[in-house]
């Protein structure tokens, strides 16, 4: 977002800038950005639970087949 305000753009009246992970950053940057959030338990009980599994040699570990909640924060970069 520095670079397009060195470059005249503004965000988010030219541009709407949208990030992802909810780091800290995110939060007090100007303008705040807009992002997506997940539940760093949840991935990794996930994570854990896969990684047994292959481990075990269990044939119902399907990594294509887990899906995780997220959470939308919106925040100045997108919103007028």
């Amino acid at each position: 977002m520095a670079g397009l305000k060195r470059l005249g753009i503004r965000v988010p009246e030219d541009v709407k800038v949208f990030g992802f992970d909810n780091q800290l950053q995110s939060r007090i940057c100007t303008p705040s950005l807009s992002t997506i959030e997940r539940d760093p338990v949840s991935l990794g009980t996930a994570s854990a639970e896969l990684l047994l599994s292959l481990i075990r040699n269990k044939k119902d570990a399907h990594p294509s087949g887990t899906i995780l909640n997220c959470r939308l924060i919106e925040r100045h970069s997108t919103a007028l």
